[in-house]
């Protein structure tokens, strides 16, 4: 519904079936479009996974960064703690996302989202959204649920590999060559991470 929810709207919603509906009515009649709505709650839930997966990326960028500047063992010492720090970053899983399928009116607003009634209507506003914008957060959440697969792997080597006694130097290099590596910008390196 393009113009009617570029924002949330309150969409009176039954507890017991379910069914939306928003009044509008255009003078000149409705010109009624297929839409998909979510609730403004669902949309909350998966920008924060988004977020919450972003400062996570950014966190273990910032050990790698750190790896790559290391010279001496206390420097290394401080890495592999920031290493374990960030590996225990808290990431909340994916919510759910229940889509209602709806027709609705561009111009005026109007939302008709029927169910079978079950004699009990009780409505209650909802905030709602178009469903566009949760598929957009959805995107970034997985974007970057794979930029931080790539990442952890290498952090994780960070954290728990024990060089053999007079192989320190060598080991240091190869990890600091794992962690440049994994900084590098992904193969589609004109979205932002």
């Amino acid at each position: 519904m393009a113009g009617a929810l570029d924002h949330p709207v309150a969409v009176a919603t039954c507890i017991a079936c379910g069914a939306r509906s928003r009044a509008g009515e255009c003078p000149e009649g409705c010109a009624d479009v297929a839409i998909d709505l979510v609730d403004l709650a669902a949309l909350e839930a998966v920008e924060e996974h988004a977020g919450a997966l972003r400062e996570r990326v950014e966190a273990l960028r910032g050990v790698l960064a750190a790896a790559g500047e290391a010279p001496d063992d206390e420097a290394w010492r401080r890495v592999r703690e920031a290493a374990a720090r960030a590996l225990h970053r808290d990431v909340p899983e994916p919510p759910e996302v229940e889509v209602v399928p709806a027709w609705g009116c561009p111009s005026c607003g109007r939302v008709d989202a029927p169910q079978p009634c079950l004699g009990v209507c009780i409505r209650r506003p909802v905030l709602m959204v178009d469903a566009a914008r949760v598929a957009a957060a959805r995107e970034e959440s997985e974007r970057l649920a794979e930029r931080d697969g790539v990442l952890t792997a290498v952090v994780r080597m960070l954290a728990t590999v024990r060089p053999r006694p007079g192989q320190e130097a060598r080991t240091r290099e190869a990890l600091r060559e794992r962690a440049r590596e994994a900084l590098a910008p992904p193969p589609d390196a004109s979205r932002d991470d």
